[in-house]
């Protein structure tokens, strides 16, 4: 599309008419304006009359960029035959619709034959329009016609190719997301919900060689029928027994042995804790809301936590006089293991009632003052030279 490289004319469109009494019935009076720069730009250039119906779009000018000088036309007053003042423009539906490849933006061709000027009085427009004394040009522009565009009800849009109001096309609506299994796409809350709210959700997955416990809220060790004794609920290792003490080290011997009581002190400590917890479970409520034990534990099992305990002091018993020297009084712990062989004694006696009371536990295990004095004073030395922990010191001394 060309463009106009001349400054723009001083009317660009239709202008309106007005009675001039030298227009007669029947005819019509137009004026041109010309654009020279010799001149100082667009000058007017003449006047002149010609028959009614001539001109039928009021207005006309020049290709963009045209190489001779460059015109405009427009219709200054029109009377029909029978008198009557009519405007510039009197075949609107003649307009143009398509954009002039060589006229100025807005305008669109029209064919000289169109300007419908008979005889061939071309008056001031022989120049232009004169096929024999002038340029003889076969087009001018005229203004685009102004597009109505209908108002369609609703529901429809209009087709410009067609010319008809066509129903506007149907958008499906997106397809829901997939939801996780268990779940649907709620239209209303636009969201993935549970297909049975009132049903609770699945339990945690638990690691390998762990099982979920509802009652705790926890993932529990799996039982080993022939592995190492089972750990306190509240280990996360499968095997929790300590490492024993590397034997041959830069020690002298009784760092050694006391390395080796500090090893034997610490697996009595586990093993106090696992024997607190199978107690719990003989418990008749078993610590469940509903009264039942959910993991039952036979006394067979619970005798074998008190031998365990039993062989772990009996190897403290003689580790302790090598650690304390030959000079040291040797500690007596056979009250202790007494006690702990009548647990087991009593618990083999009370199997017949699932849901028994362990009162009879409490009583066996009575402290004695003298005994808690001179364990405590021990485990109090472990404690300050760091060979035991501090949080496992804790556990023994309770």
């Amino acid at each position: 599309m060309a463009t106009d490289n001349i400054p723009p004319p001083p009317f660009l469109g239709p202008q309106l008419t007005v009675p001039i009494s030298t227009v007669t019935p029947g005819s019509l009076s137009y004026v041109v304006f010309t654009y020279e720069v010799q001149k100082g730009g667009w000058t007017f250039y003449g006047a002149s009359f010609t028959n009614w119906d001539s001109l039928p779009l009021g207005y006309y000018r020049t290709p963009a960029n045209f190489a001779e000088i460059p015109m405009i036309v427009y219709v200054s007053s029109r009377n029909s035959p029978s008198g009557q003042q009519l405007g510039a423009v009197i075949s609107p539906q003649d307009s143009p619709t398509v954009q002039g490849g060589d006229c100025p933006d807005g305008y669109g061709d029209v064919p000289t034959s169109e300007l419908n000027i008979q005889n061939g009085i071309y008056g001031n427009l022989g120049h232009w329009l004169d096929p024999a004394g002038g340029l003889g040009l076969a087009q001018l522009c005229a203004v685009l016609a102004v597009q109505q565009i209908p108002t369609c009800p609703p529901g429809t849009t209009w087709d410009p190719t067609t010319e008809t109001c066509k129903p506007n096309p149907i958008v499906p609506p997106p397809p829901p997301p997939v939801c996780p299994p268990g779940y649907h796409f709620d239209l209303t809350q636009a969201k993935c919900v549970l297909d049975q709210p009132n049903q609770p959700p699945p339990p945690p997955t638990c690691p390998a060689g762990y099982t979920w416990n509802p009652i705790t809220e926890t993932c529990d060790p799996n039982p080993q029928p022939n592995g190492p004794p089972p750990c306190p609920p509240f280990t996360t290792l499968p095997d929790c027994l300590p490492t024993p003490p590397p034997s041959g080290t830069d020690e002298d011997e009784v760092g050694d042995l006391a390395a080796q009581l500090a090893y034997w002190l610490e697996i009595q400590s586990l093993y106090l804790m696992n024997l607190f917890e199978v107690i719990r479970k003989l418990q008749p409520s078993g610590g469940t809301a509903t009264g039942g034990n959910s993991d039952p534990v036979t006394c067979t099992q619970l005798t074998a936590q008190v031998k365990l305990i039993t062989t772990a002091l009996t190897t403290i018993a003689s580790v302790i006089p090598m650690v304390a020297g030959s000079g040291g009084t040797p500690i007596d712990l056979t009250p202790i293991t007494d006690k702990l062989q009548a647990i087991a004694d009593a618990i083999a006696k009370n199997t017949e009632a699932p849901e028994q009371d362990l009162q009879f536990l409490r009583v066996l295990v009575n402290r004695d003052p003298a005994t808690d004095a001179r364990t405590k004073a021990l485990i109090d030395y472990f404690t300050k030279t760091e060979i035991l922990n501090a949080d496992l010191s804790q556990v023994i001394g309770s």
